[in-house]
């Protein structure tokens, strides 16, 4: 729901700003736009990327990404971070010599990692679109004429700022006034059928850590304990062939608990009320809540659909952006401001901001994590490669 809402409401700002471009009618303005987005996604896979963007609500921190990936048109690694408040989540990823590895800021503290053999072809581009394809290409003609639609009456707002160390950068400011109709219209039809989604306005089942509670909830039926990496390898069936009788009697235990378990909490919350959330703590412990609204406020704070309700509107827009000589964008940066009424009817201001370069097209070098003494915690895979082995860095 976080990503649907945080889409809706990026989308119409990118349009706008593509759209913006399209007011200025040379090839240093929206032609050197266009080309350097369609470059940079339908064209490359060769090129490094360091991003970051964010919401602030009433003027606080919402939340917060950071992104730096680098990839060689196979091989690729990248390291994302989410800040939500004091909460702090780090992952790293990386695909090399057709194996890949991932682990995140718990897992690395304790030298610990997931590896497994992935083979990889060649990446058409970013997207992995074939941009040959007839319906690729008819989608891209119907998303550039919409861009070209909204523009609406921008064009003396889009303005040069000159060029540097072979970089041209250009500005646009839009004001409340100018937003293109079309933009808030499509901003509000999204915005609210946020709000008529039957996940938000439904009852449901919500858990703290699923994996700790379903172990506390079989070893309160059972009587046996079950740890959570016990529970990984048997519910997963990442390797049944080497298991014992005993190993595969409690792997059918599990699998015969687990949607009863699944559905026993179902019928806890219906039984509460049709409209409530039932949270499931990670030891097993229940609280309800009567409505979604209630249960974002006390629980998931972060959630940008507590400020966004049946309405939203695009108010204000300021963005800069740069191509270098041969067409690619090297940087963009956009700060977006928005007005919102939730499902209480309370008021609320938005502003999502974003900002990106992208650098070394065509000479990007990927280098693997190195793992080098961690623990797999997929060892016991078939096809899984040791630790140590030289492999998987030459």
């Amino acid at each position: 729901m976080k990503r649907k809402v945080t889409v809706c409401l990026l989308a119409g700002v990118l349009v706008l700003a593509v759209s913006a471009g399209a007011a200025f009618d040379s090839i240093n303005g929206y032609a050197a736009l266009k080309r350097g987005v369609k470059t940079l996604l339908l064209e490359s896979s060769n090129v490094t990327l360091e991003g970051s963007y964010g919401v602030r609500v009433d003027g606080k921190d919402l939340r917060s990404n950071t992104v730096k990936a680098a990839s060689d048109g196979k091989n690729y690694t990248e390291y994302t971070k989410d800040q939500s408040g004091t909460k702090v989540y780090e992952s790293w990823r990386s695909q090399y010599n057709d194996y890949q590895i991932f682990y995140d800021k718990e897992m690395k503290a304790q030298k610990h990692y997931q590896g497994w053999d992935a083979p990889a072809s060649e990446r058409l581009n970013l997207m992995s679109i074939d941009t040959d394809e007839e319906l690729a290409q008819r989608m891209l003609t119907f998303f550039e004429l919409a861009a070209d639609t909204a523009m609406g009456d921008l064009k003396n707002t889009f303005v040069s700022l000159g060029k540097e160390d072979g970089e041209t950068r250009y500005q646009v400011e839009i004001s409340a006034s100018q937003v293109p109709a079309v933009v808030n219209a499509g901003l509000s039809l999204m915005s609210y059928s946020v709000t008529q989604d039957d996940y938000f306005l439904s009852g449901n089942v919500e858990y703290e850590d699923f994996d700790a509670s379903f172990c506390a909830y079989f070893t309160q039926e059972t009587g046996q304990s079950l740890t959570q990496e016990a529970y990984t390898r048997f519910w997963n069936e990442m390797a049944p062939e080497t298991w014992t009788e005993e190993e595969k009697a409690l792997s059918e235990q599990i699998t015969q608990l687990h949607l009863q378990y699944q559905e026993e909490n179902e019928a806890q919350r219906k039984q509460k009320g049709d409209k409530g959330v039932l949270l499931v703590h990670a030891d097993n412990s229940q609280t309800y809540y009567k409505n979604g609204q209630d249960y974002y406020e006390a629980v998931e704070s972060d959630r940008l659909i507590r400020f966004v309700g049946p309405d939203a509107a695009l108010d204000k827009v300021h963005c800069i952006f740069g191509v270098d000589s041969e067409g690619h964008l090297t940087e963009l940066t956009l700060k977006a401001s928005f007005s919102s009424t939730d499902m209480n009817g309370k008021a609320h201001s938005l502003e999502a901001t974003a900002s990106f370069t992208a650098s070394d097209y065509g000479t990007t070098t990927v280098q693997p994590l190195d793992v080098t003494g961690w623990s797999n915690d997929y060892a016991y895979l078939p096809d899984a490669k040791a630790t140590e082995s030289a492999e998987v860095f030459n």
